[in-house]
């Protein structure tokens, strides 16, 4: 998720896939899928949903991060947090029904910028 940058203005963007059993299911904003989402207590949750299915995404921050250097017009003149103890659950639902489930912890996560910007 991004606020991307379209003919002088800006607006807010996503694209995410996820390829199970030989199926690639494909969540972006060119397909007409929309995000919800929260932040509460260092956990972020996030909903993508199309007709047809929804992506949920629970990520738990945990521990301290590092400094990373990034671009900011060109220049590496800024600085992100990287929290690559973290945790995340996935599950991929249509119709009530559950059609894949996973988890992985550790797994690492950079927020960049206001969140609230973005649901």
């Amino acid at each position: 998720m991004a606020l991307s940058p379209w003919m002088g203005g800006y607006f807010n963007g996503h694209l995410g896939f996820l390829r199970y059993k030989g199926s690639l299911y494909k969540f972006g904003t060119y397909t007409g899928s929309r995000v919800s989402g929260s932040w509460t207590d260092g956990c972020l949750e996030v909903q993508i949903r199309n007709k047809q299915r929804t992506l949920l995404l629970k990520l738990d921050f945990k521990g301290s991060g590092g400094s990373l250097d990034a671009p900011i017009h060109g220049a590496m003149n800024r600085e992100i947090v990287e929290l690559p103890h973290s945790s995340l659950t996935a599950s991929l639902r249509a119709g009530g029904k559950v059609l894949w489930e996973g988890r992985s912890e550790p797994a690492s996560a950079e927020i960049v910028g206001d969140l609230s910007e973005l649901f």
